[in-house]
């Protein structure tokens, strides 16, 4: 899927996004979109790579476990395994996690006690800052009518089709992929001037 040679290069240029909207890339890596998988990588790379890197003081076991954590977390997404999608850095960084706990485990050796990464406070604000896009995500859901989160709940966390949607609200699935559709839009808008009012 993702070469080590992508990883390396990726992560070391840094550039991530700095916020991310997990609802909407969620949706799309469900839905099968490779741009979205490559979104989620980018943002990933580096995040994991500290982390990694930090435990295991070894490059090269870094970039071999970088890669199978962002394949793993791809293919649970792929599978509808995230039930909240704002939850999305925690999940992504648990399977990291996981994976380098049983690195050290199969391989019967343990985490050496090394200092701790040059880029620690940048790790820490990005994290501050992934927790406030959380907030503002959930404040503005609560601006959206009820029946259009009801239909994002349905499509994002419990994995419904549009006409299984439609059936159930006695609509059209055409209306349920309108209404999901507006819905996201206000949603990025309204993020959008939340970040600037931040800024």
């Amino acid at each position: 899927m993702y070469s080590r040679d992508d990883i390396s290069s990726s992560t070391a240029g840094g550039g991530a996004t700095a916020l991310l909207d997990c609802v909407q890339l969620v949706e799309r890596i469900q839905e099968g979109d490779p741009a979205a998988e490559e979104t989620l990588v980018r943002y990933f790379q580096p995040r994991i790579g500290a982390m990694l890197l930090a435990r295991t003081r070894d490059r090269d076991v870094t970039l071999d476990l970088q890669q199978e954590a962002l394949w793993e977390s791809v293919r649970a997404l792929r599978r509808g395994q995230l039930r909240e999608p704002l939850k999305l850095p925690g999940f992504v960084l648990g399977i990291a996690r996981n994976i380098v706990n049983n690195y050290f485990r199969t391989s019967q050796r343990g985490p050496r006690l090394t200092e701790l990464p040059a880029n620690l406070q940048a790790i820490t604000d990005n994290s501050v800052q992934e927790r406030e896009r959380e907030h503002q995500v959930s404040r503005v859901l609560q601006k959206i009518s009820a029946t259009d989160r009801a239909i994002l709940r349905s499509i994002l966390i419990d994995g419904a089709t549009p006409a299984q949607i439609a059936q159930r609200r006695g609509m059209t699935s055409e209306v349920v992929r309108q209404r999901k559709s507006r819905a996201i839009k206000q949603i990025q808008e309204m993020l959008r001037v939340a970040s600037g009012k931040n800024g």
